[in-house]
C-alpha cells in the first residue's frame, strides 16, 4: 500500500504544480510569490522520504561589471624627441583633452574602451635653427648664424583614438585603483613651424615654415595608472613624426599627469 501512495504522489509532482518544502542544512528557506530561495539544494518529502533534485530555484543576481574607463578626461605632459642629433631641445610640452569614451566591459576587473581626443604638442628648440624643408623638400633642421633666432618651436595637433586595456581594483583598500595600457591612434590635423628672429633694428620678426612632411597617420604606445580620478601616465611614438625620407627621424617620448572626468 505504502508503495501505492508513493507512486501516486510522484505522479501527482509531474501533472500538478509543486508545493514543496525547501530544506536547507542549517536556515529557513524563505519564498515569494515570483522566485524561490534556497540556500543550499532543493528537496521534497514523499512519505517521509526525501527527494533531492540537481536544480534550484534560485533567481540569478547580476553579476557586477566593471564599466567605467579612466581614459576620458584633461591632462598635460612634459614631452621629449628622440633623434636630435645635437639639436638643444627647450621647454617642451603636450596637452591632452580626452572627451569620450566606450567601455566594452568584461567583468569585474577588466574591460577594453575606446573613444575620442584631442591633443596639442609644442617642442621648443635652443639655438639659431629651425625646424623647415630644406631646398629638396626634406624636413630637417636648419642652421642660420646670420640670424638672431629668440625663439624657435615646432607645433602639431592631433585627434586621437584609443584602444587600451585597463585593470581595475575596486577594492576599499585601494579605492579604485587602475592600471592600463594600449595604443592611441593620432590622426594629424594641422601642423607647422614657427621661428621669432629679432632684426637689426630691433624688432621681432615671425617666420612660419607649413607643409611639413608630417605623417597624417600615427600611433603611440600609452600606459596610465591611478587612483579614482587622478593618475600618472607615460607614452612612445616608434614611429618618426615625419614621413620616411621625407624627414629626420625624431621619436616622441614623454610622463604626465591627468585628472579624469
Amino acid at each position: 500500500m505504502k508503495n501505492i501512495l508513493l507512486l501516486l504522489n510522484c505522479a501527482l509532482l509531474v501533472s500538478l504544480p509543486v508545493f514543496s518544502q525547501e530544506i536547507a542544512d542549517s536556515d529557513t528557506v524563505k519564498s515569494t510569490e515570483n522566485e524561490i530561495i534556497e540556500n543550499e539544494k532543493s528537496s521534497v518529502f514523499v512519505d517521509g522520504k526525501r527527494f533531492n533534485f540537481i536544480f534550484q530555484w534560485e533567481k540569478k543576481s547580476n553579476k557586477k561589471y566593471a564599466t567605467e574607463s579612466h581614459w576620458a578626461g584633461f591632462g598635460v605632459a612634459v614631452s621629449y624627441l628622440n633623434g636630435l642629433n645635437g639639436v638643444n631641445q627647450g621647454a617642451s610640452h603636450y596637452l591632452f583633452l580626452n572627451l569620450l569614451d566606450y567601455t566594452i566591459p568584461l567583468n569585474k576587473h577588466f574591460l577594453f574602451a575606446t573613444g575620442l581626443g584631442f591633443d596639442w604638442q609644442k617642442y621648443k628648440f635652443k639655438g639659431n635653427v629651425s625646424l623647415k624643408n630644406d631646398d629638396n623638400g626634406i624636413t630637417c633642421f636648419i642652421y642660420d648664424n646670420s640670424k638672431n633666432y629668440v625663439s624657435s618651436k615646432f607645433n602639431i595637433y592631433h585627434m586621437t583614438i584609443p584602444f587600451v586595456a585597463e585593470y581595475q581594483t575596486g577594492s576599499k583598500k585601494f579605492d579604485d585603483f587602475f592600471i592600463h595600457a594600449g595604443v592611441e591612434v593620432l590622426i594629424k590635423t594641422t601642423s607647422k613651424s614657427e621661428a621669432r628672429i629679432k632684426t637689426e633694428d630691433g624688432k621681432i620678426k615671425k617666420e612660419k615654415y607649413i607643409g611639413l612632411n608630417t605623417r597624417a597617420l600615427n600611433a603611440r604606445f600609452i600606459l596610465r595608472t591611478g587612483v579614482n580620478n587622478f593618475s600618472i601616465l607615460g607614452y612612445y611614438q616608434p614611429f618618426s613624426i615625419f614621413k620616411n625620407d621625407l624627414g629626420i627621424g625624431i621619436n616622441p617620448y614623454g610622463i604626465g599627469i591627468m585628472i579624469d572626468f
